[in-house]
């Protein structure tokens, strides 16, 4: 019997787009290596960091993005799935070429529309503010302008057909999402996709980051409109001040012409 081609994979987001749901869907799928966030960890970390959030922590050794590269291109001869989950506002322009994405990848893209990801962005630094570094918003950080621009870097540069996935349509049709999707990348689709094990089988994902970015949706067994809502959390009605309306407004630009080539849903 011949062994299973391995299946690589990038799924560049911007926050608050249900890519770490995405990331737990992937997880589970049969011997599967994942990666949560590693360049935006070189961008905020490693020697080449382009934010002042951390400045007051030493840089981390073995991140720059240079470093990345290497790790994601690593054969890891046990794994039929490789999988990073990545922000695209963490490749700045210095670094958005293909000199610095990995090599052997399909790079697909998980879209939201984004008055909802910049109003739940906003709430959890702004108004929760609680967790350490992460006590303002940033429109630098929104980033469906970045992700359109490695979107063209992947079509254009790459010449890799676009996978887009809405995460509207994700959360309606979860098995006939996640199933175009991997027909779309070549992976075989299984049911655990999206009828997760609790707690997920690997943690070490998670460990990179503060916990509480992940508190919802560790304790989701599968994809849901919102997870604080599935945890009975009381909404928190928030007030956008101007600048942050205006972003969103600029983002609309960008998200739908994503939103055009996105995987149709059964209902279209």
């Amino acid at each position: 019997m011949s062994e299973k081609r391995q299946i690589r994979l990038v799924l560049w987001s911007v926050p608050r787009s249900g890519s770490t749901a995405f990331l737990r869907a992937m997880s589970n799928a049969p011997n599967s290596k994942c990666f949560q966030e590693i360049y935006p960890y070189a961008f905020f970390s490693g020697s080449d960091r382009g934010s002042p959030r951390y400045l007051n922590e030493p840089v981390v050794p073995g991140f720059s993005y240079a470093e990345v590269k290497e790790i994601l291109e690593k054969p890891y001869p046990d794994k039929e799935l490789v999988f990073v989950k990545s922000q695209a506002f963490a490749l700045p322009l210095k670094f958005r070429n293909i000199e610095t994405l990995p090599e052997g990848y399909t790079h697909t893209f998980i879209i939201r529309e984004p008055e909802q990801t910049v109003r739940s962005f906003y709430k959890i630094l702004a108004v929760d503010k609680k967790i350490k570094y992460w006590d303002y918003f940033s429109v630098d950080e929104v980033g469906f302008d970045d992700l359109y621009e490695v979107f063209k870097l992947v079509t254009e540069t790459l010449g890799q057909k676009a996978v887009i996935i809405d995460h509207a349509d994700l959360v309606k049709y979860p098995e006939q999402m996640l199933r175009q999707y991997c027909e779309a990348v070549g992976l075989e689709y299984t049911d655990k996709m999206v009828n997760w094990e609790h707690p997920p089988p690997d943690m070490e994902p998670y460990n990179m980051w503060e916990p509480e970015w992940f508190e919802s949706v560790l304790s989701t067994t599968s994809f849901h409109p919102d997870p604080s809502a599935a945890r009975n959390q009381p909404k928190t009605k928030i007030t956008l001040p101007d600048y942050a309306q205006k972003i969103i407004e600029k983002s609309r630009v960008y998200y739908k012409i994503l939103h055009e080539k996105r995987l149709r849903p059964p209902s279209e």
